[in-house]
C-alpha cells in the first residue's frame, strides 16, 4: 500500500510505502500486461503505477511501472528477459542523459527508446501519461538510445 505526504515543505520523496517490500524487484503491471507486451513486441516503462492505469484506460496495455526513475538491476533483468523493445517514458524533469544511463543497465541486444520532450509539451514534472495527446506526440517522436 502506497501513501502520499501532504506537507507544504519541499519533500524529496512525496510517496512512500506503508509496508516494507522489495520495490526494486517489482515491475508494476507486468503480470497483468504480459500477454499484450509480448503481442505488441514492446514495453512502455513509466515511473508511477498511476501512469500504468491511465495508459491502460486509453488502450495502451503495454505499460509497466518501476516506482521511480531509476531501474534496479532486478528490474533491468526482468525487462531484458521479455525480449521486446523497451520504451522509457519518464516525467519531464528526467533528461536524455539520465535515459542514456538507464539504457546502459539493460543488455546490449535490448532495443531501447526514450520518449524525450524536445518540443516542451509537458509541464514541469508532468508525466506523458497525464495527457494522452501529448503521450501520442512523444510516442511518434521517440528516439533510439
Amino acid at each position: 500500500v502506497k501513501a502520499r505526504k501532504f506537507t507544504l515543505e519541499d519533500v524529496e520523496q512525496k510517496y512512500f510505502y506503508l509496508h516494507n517490500f522489495p520495490k526494486t524487484k517489482i515491475i508494476y503491471g507486468l503480470y497483468e500486461n504480459y500477454k499484450y507486451i509480448k503481442e505488441c513486441g514492446y514495453v512502455v516503462v513509466v515511473e508511477s503505477e498511476k501512469s500504468v492505469l491511465k495508459l491502460y484506460s486509453k488502450g495502451c496495455k503495454c505499460a509497466v511501472a518501476i516506482a521511480g526513475h531509476n531501474l534496479s538491476e532486478s528490474q533491468a533483468t526482468l525487462l531484458d528477459r521479455l525480449n521486446v523493445k523497451v520504451i522509457l517514458c519518464y516525467h519531464k524533469d528526467i533528461d536524455k542523459q539520465h535515459l542514456e544511463n538507464e539504457r546502459k543497465k539493460l543488455l546490449t541486444f535490448t532495443e531501447v527508446y526514450g520518449m524525450i520532450d524536445e518540443k516542451g509539451l509537458l509541464n514541469d514534472k508532468e508525466s506523458p501519461a497525464d495527457d494522452y495527446e501529448k503521450f501520442k506526440d512523444l510516442w511518434i517522436h521517440k528516439k533510439k538510445l
